[in-house]
């Protein structure tokens, strides 16, 4: 999977996943904070790293990556095609 194609399958997936209101009618960009805007809290991170990794095949490994790195859609896109390996 190509990086702006999981980018807008994040996009598409926090807009039906978010427990934010706002989520379906606000713009999502790529520099987009998950966290801080509240689109996703800890949880819904968490559901978004498990549907990543079901879509593309690949783990998402955190260990030692900075919070800045991963929260915004474009980091965390990157972060997950870079992949510590394949899933299962």
């Amino acid at each position: 999977m190509q990086e702006t194609e999981l980018r807008e399958n994040v996009k598409a997936w926090v807009r039906n996943h978010s427990r934010l209101a706002e989520a379906g009618t606000m713009p999502i960009l790529d520099d987009t904070d998950l966290l801080a805007t509240g689109l996703l809290d800890s949880l819904g991170f968490v559901e978004l790293m498990a549907h990543v990794e079901e879509t593309t095949g690949l783990a998402i490994d955190l260990d030692g990556v900075e919070p800045e790195q991963f929260t915004s859609i474009s980091g965390f896109c990157k972060l997950a095609l870079a992949g510590s390996g394949r899933v299962g």
